[in-house]
């Protein structure tokens, strides 16, 4: 079994073990002279994840960079964690919020196990800002003129987050598309 699914379990046991107690100790008898505190109580959890949050962020964080170091990619991150690198630039119009893009793509994991692609010579589309796809997606296109080709890094924060989707792709999982913007629609007044 992959290690950081292993850490990452233990990390949600960890987390719901650390609910209970708190329940546990609101709503449990409490030994003659111990003072409860219910705020300190939530706020030690809240402290405790959000430094496990932390700490994952990082860890997602400098697997990403080094990543790109060894690659040699020309990227650029957008200041939401996204990292972008056009290595075949297109002359056509830029996507803007509403718009259909038509693309085309293959999406791995850091490791390089390919989890989904499109179709060969079929383009796919959704609706910019509106679709029910990753936010990173969104974000990406953004940067992105008709007939680009780019490889995008989409931090798990921007894409499946803490469960992954169920399928290819596991909890805490950073996404790399290779991806060739095929057209742009402008959205219809």
């Amino acid at each position: 079994m992959d290690h950081s699914i292993q850490k990452h379990g233990l990390n949600l046991f960890l987390a719901g073990l650390m609910l209970g107690m708190s329940w546990a100790c609101r709503n449990g008898p409490q030994p003659t002279g111990y003072k409860t505190e219910g705020d300190t109580l939530r706020h030690y959890i809240q402290r405790d994840l959000e430094q496990e949050n932390k700490r994952i962020s990082e860890t997602e964080n400098q697997d990403i960079e080094n990543y790109i170091r060894r690659r040699g990619w020309p990227f650029f991150n957008t200041g939401t964690g996204l990292r972008i690198a056009i290595y075949e630039k297109g002359q056509g119009r830029r996507p803007r919020s509403g718009d259909v893009v038509w693309l085309t793509y293959k999406v791995s994991l850091l490791n390089g196990r390919e989890c989904y692609r499109s179709a060969p010579d079929e383009a796919e589309s959704f609706t910019v800002d509106f679709d029910l796809v990753e936010s990173g997606l969104h974000e990406a296109m953004k940067y992105l003129r008709e007939g680009d080709r780019a490889f995008l890094i989409i931090p798990s924060h921007l894409a499946f987050g803490l469960l992954g989707d169920s399928e290819k792709i596991p909890s805490y999982s950073t996404v790399v598309y290779d991806v060739y913007l095929a057209e742009v629609e402008p959205r219809q007044p």
